[in-house]
């Protein structure tokens, strides 16, 4: 139905990053794992590989983390480049090398971002998760820009693009990540309505379904933070604080994207958003 569509195999993410550091550690694991990977990816008849490791130099889930990581990555990219470059291959065909990228500093500290785009066709931000499961203090988790109510000024999309360009990343290879969930709260004080709020507990995943299924105009009353330009909820009854993306929050988004000439938008994950809301709204944006 759609010729031009592209699938990659994603090899990573938050629970199956604790081999990366080992992968990566010699010429040899380097070598071993390109080949594997692209072995795959080829079994399959797929259109490349992305890399969603969580995270160089950093712990991730309970990974093992080295040093050496932030150098081995870019190594590591440049073998599957190597290697997807000597396949045989038609002259319109081109095997894609995609990564997932942290949001944070953290992230850009711990990588070579400046170096490594010139191996990847593009990079995915998880610009989500800015307030998580590891915070027992509400907060937005996709928030566009800074909001008022807080001095960290860290968390937040405009800061995630910006320093990813800072580190070199030309704006054409960035694509912003969109989430379809939000992040739910328990037991969270009451002042300014639940937002920037101490919690009993952290910030657990619900899906955008959920979300307008059972919480929206269902007990709780949905709040605009316009410094941020991000919605949440919040039950006083039962001390409840949602963080979430709504048509309203995408919309900016999509046109933040269109002004600062990004590459375009990814989304997590298809199967939270039933009825295709948000997507539709990325959909019609970009057909415009």
């Amino acid at each position: 139905q759609n010729p031009d569509l592209k699938i990659l195999v994603s090899i990573g993410g938050w629970v199956w990053s604790d081999q990366f550091s080992d992968a990566a550690l010699t010429d040899s694991t380097r070598q071993r794992f390109a080949s594997s990977a692209i072995d795959l990816m080829l079994k399959h008849r797929l259109d490349g590989l992305d890399l969603d490791w969580e995270y160089p130099g950093q712990i991730g889930e309970d990974n093992v983390f080295r040093p050496e990581d932030k150098h081995n990555f870019t190594l590591l990219l440049n073998e599957i480049r190597q290697q997807l470059d000597a396949l045989p291959q038609s002259a319109d065909q081109h095997f894609l090398l995609t990564i997932a990228s942290g949001a944070n500093q953290d992230y850009i500290d711990h990588t070579e971002l400046g170096e490594a785009h010139k191996l990847l066709d593009f990079i995915n931000i998880m610009t989500y998760d800015l307030y998580s499961g590891l915070d027992y203090t509400t907060g937005h988790h996709s928030n566009l820009s800074p909001s008022n109510f807080t001095n960290d000024a860290s968390r937040d999309v405009y800061a995630s693009v910006d320093g990813h360009i800072k580190a070199g990343v030309p704006v054409e290879k960035i694509v912003l990540g969109i989430p379809f969930y939000g992040r739910l709260w328990k037991g969270v004080a009451p002042q300014n309505n639940g937002l920037y709020q101490p919690a009993q507990t952290a910030g657990s995943i619900i899906d955008y379904n959920v979300i307008v299924d059972n919480y929206l105009n269902k007990g709780f009353e949905r709040f605009w933070d316009e410094s941020a330009q991000a919605p949440y909820l919040w039950s006083g009854d039962s001390a409840i604080f949602i963080s979430y993306e709504d048509p309203q929050s995408l919309a900016l988004k999509l046109e933040y994207i269109d002004k600062k000439k990004l590459g375009g938008a990814m989304f997590w994950e298809y199967s939270l958003d039933k009825d295709d809301e948000l997507l539709n709204k990325i959909d019609t944006h970009f057909k415009k």
